[in-house]
């Protein structure tokens, strides 16, 4: 493989114009000898860049390499010259190294090569980051030979949000979506397809069945509501204290004088207004999702799926006996489910799995992403098509639920073999 750097601060009298975010070159044909004249292919192998933004806060994002070294590819419902997508949201606010340890690689010409143009832009709203001053960006070109094949491969990238397919398809949210192609697709012979990235919400909603009961003779709502199932309205809780708070909410609504809060890492139930001894039942119940979760059953094999029932006729504290457990109910793995390729005998069950990955479960940012180190290729099952959907599960094959404005994106990539 040969590699070219190129740097947006060369040449900076023959293109005054260029920045850290948009730059122009130009190399010699001539200086680019140790390169083969045809049948080549070039893909982004990193980019190093200085991330200080001129807004204060820096937000969750993806950034998107355009370049003219490649031909146009499908974007949406349109055509884009996207090469490489990466998260920003976790990047230092100075000079970053990003390495794409499995770069996209794309048909192009030494002509484009020699008279590269580069644009980094906000997926967001397709305009360059708000770049303060700063060093320059250094992007890696990797070049190598291409392949001999029938048709040569070719990469969609894919937006849940993209503004025209709502229109066709206004269900469509960031866990499950239909994107309206710019083309049929029309497909012979054998092909494959591969997921080369994805960018995900991270505020997953997980707390179902969470749920208290009560009894007590004193309770104001005694009569109408003794026993009913008051629910946690189902949502995305990043803290222990986030859900506490929510919890806390439901009981004052109930008008129960019980309040939770953290004491030495463990979750304390206290009766805080009006408490006294009581030889019969003053009881709070919580179902056993929310009982495993604030560490009242510990969850294990041989637990009970049973209700926790806090007593507080004798005592106006329950301690757990576990520390909480927050994401207890998070899928651990999700599948990444697209309606053109060929099933795969999952768990007992045909699914249409483009891929399984795993979730770090990390809080610190609000979007998840994947870089994977390998293709996994997929036998495309569907040889002519329109649109694509994609919809994200857990094992169970449920479509998980998100409580985010982030959209999802992702990159395929279609080979024949």
């Amino acid at each position: 493989m040969k590699n070219i750097f190129y740097c947006s601060s060369m040449q900076s009298d023959m293109f005054p114009q260029n920045s850290r975010s948009k730059f122009e070159s130009y190399i010699d044909i001539n200086d680019l000898e140790y390169i083969p004249d045809n049948n080549i292919e070039a893909a982004i192998k990193s980019i190093t860049f200085d991330n200080k933004r001129v807004e204060n806060l820096l937000k969750d994002d993806v950034l998107a390499i355009h370049s003219n070294i490649c031909e146009y590819t499908i974007r949406n419902g349109e055509y884009d010259q996207i090469i490489s997508l990466f998260n920003a949201s976790k990047l230092e606010s100075d000079v970053v190294h990003v390495d794409f340890k499995n770069p996209t690689f794309f048909e192009t010409r030494k002509e484009l090569l020699s008279r590269a143009n580069f644009k980094i832009i906000d997926v967001n709203t397709n305009t360059a980051p708000n770049f303060s001053i700063g060093s320059p960006t250094f992007i890696q070109v990797v070049i190598r030979k291409s392949v001999p094949r029938m048709k040569k491969p070719f990469n969609i990238f894919l937006d849940s949000s993209c503004p025209k397919s709502k229109v066709l398809y206004p269900k469509n949210n960031n866990m499950e979506f239909t994107i309206d192609l710019p083309e049929r697709m029309d497909f012979r012979r054998n092909w494959h397809v591969a997921l080369k990235s994805l960018f995900i919400p991270n505020k997953f909603v997980t707390f179902d069945n969470c749920y208290v009961k009560y009894y007590y003779y004193n309770w104001p709502l005694f009569d109408a509501k003794k026993y009913s199932i008051l629910t946690l309205h189902p949502r995305h809780h990043s803290t222990i204290e986030s859900l506490l708070g929510h919890f806390n909410k439901l009981l004052e609504i109930y008008k129960i004088k019980i309040r939770a809060k953290i004491v030495d890492g463990k979750v304390v139930l206290e009766y805080y207004e009006g408490w006294e001894k009581w030889p019969y039942s003053n009881t709070l119940f919580l179902s056993p999702n929310l009982a495993h979760i604030l560490g009242f059953n510990k969850y294990d094999a041989d637990s009970k799926n049973e209700e926790f029932e806090a007593k507080f006729n004798k005592t106006s504290t329950q301690v757990a006996s576990s520390e909480h457990d927050l994401f207890l109910l998070h899928p651990r793995n999700l599948i990444i489910c697209c309606d053109i390729v060929n099933d795969t005998f999952f768990c007992g069950e045909h699914v249409k799995l483009l891929r399984l990955v795993t979730n770090p479960i990390d809080v610190s940012s609000d979007m998840i992403s994947f870089d994977f180190l390998q293709n996994e290729y997929v036998e495309l099952l569907v040889k002519e098509f329109k649109s694509i959907r994609i919809r994200i599960a857990d094992v169970s094959g449920k479509t998980v639920k998100c409580d985010s404005d982030i959209a999802t994106r992702l990159q395929i990539m279609f080979i024949n073999v």
